[in-house]
């Protein structure tokens, strides 16, 4: 009995608790590759691998399901022709994102890949940067919680192209839900993200991701949440819970090397005084002999 308490005690002292905690190295400024290997999405809750799963683009462009892009070759009601979606065919995952990372902060995106989310309401959903990542950013703190921020993200809806268009993807700030929204994009966290239901009698609900840890020399895992209101450029779906999971992998592609110090030359002064103390030695010695 008194060697079991003990026993506890020493574990209790050194901080040994019965479940390891996950090691974690902070990551240096550089620049890295956070890679979505599965998710999901879905209105109210999706679960990865059940509702809502994301897939990996299997063709290019067109209107069929788990295509990585589509295009119009004209206008087609309010959206502009072009092309919509961010998906790599085949890649074996279902996003990429480079950025580079200074201080703890996610200083520039150089590039947003999102595979297409299928079989949603509207049909296939399509998710770009609309061509120009640098609006988005984030952190990473010291404790491997990291928050991305996809500000510029937008999205277009297979069955209202002609209606909703190519619209931000997305923006909180629904004005029918018991919360207050921010005005800003819901950023995905690795920390608790929240929605609110619609007024008056909804409650909110919050998920809660997982912190980035080692999974390897330059190499980490964790996992994104984000739980959010649809904004109110979406129309008749304004204020309608939904929810993106995705697990990922951030790999190190280089660091920024802390610069040399510079070289502090000798001012003249001290040659002169050395010189001047080698004479007198010199002197001394003279007169010695």
């Amino acid at each position: 009995m008194k060697k079991a308490t003990l026993t506890a005690g020493i574990a209790l002292a050194m901080g040994i608790t019965g479940s390891a905690q996950a090691a974690f190295t902070a990551l240096v400024d550089g620049n890295y590759t956070m890679t979505l290997d599965t998710g999901c999405f879905e209105f109210g809750g999706c679960t990865i691998g059940g509702a809502g799963n994301i897939s990996d683009s299997v063709t290019g462009t067109g209107a069929t399901p788990f295509v990585a892009t589509v295009t119009l070759t004209a206008a087609v009601g309010l959206t502009p022709a072009g092309t919509y979606g961010s998906g790599i065919v085949g890649d074996g995952v279902v996003g990429v994102i480079n950025f580079d990372l200074s201080g703890g902060v996610i200083t520039s995106v150089n590039s947003f890949n999102q595979d297409t989310y299928v079989s949603q309401a509207g049909g296939n959903f399509w998710v770009d940067d609309d061509g120009d990542p640098s609006s988005m950013g984030g952190t990473i703190d010291g404790s491997g919680n990291l928050v991305f921020d996809p500000t510029g993200r937008m999205g277009l809806s297979q069955n209202q192209i002609s209606g909703f268009g190519y619209l931000p993807w997305n923006i909180d700030d629904a004005t029918n839900t018991v919360g207050t929204g921010t005005g800003l994009y819901t950023p995905w966290t690795t920390g608790q993200s929240t929605s609110y239901g619609l007024s008056p009698f909804g409650s909110p609900t919050t998920i809660t991701g997982t912190a980035l840890q080692d999974s390897g020399a330059g190499m980490w895992t964790g996992a994104l949440v984000s739980r959010g209101n649809i904004g109110t450029p979406w129309g008749s779906f304004e204020g309608t819970e939904y929810e993106e999971r995705f697990n990922i992998t951030i790999v190190q592609n280089s660091i920024v090397e802390p610069p040399e110090p510079p070289e502090i030359p000798i001012p003249a002064a001290v040659w002169l005084f050395g010189s001047g103390l080698i004479g007198l030695v010199g002197v001394a010695r003279r007169k010695k002999s």
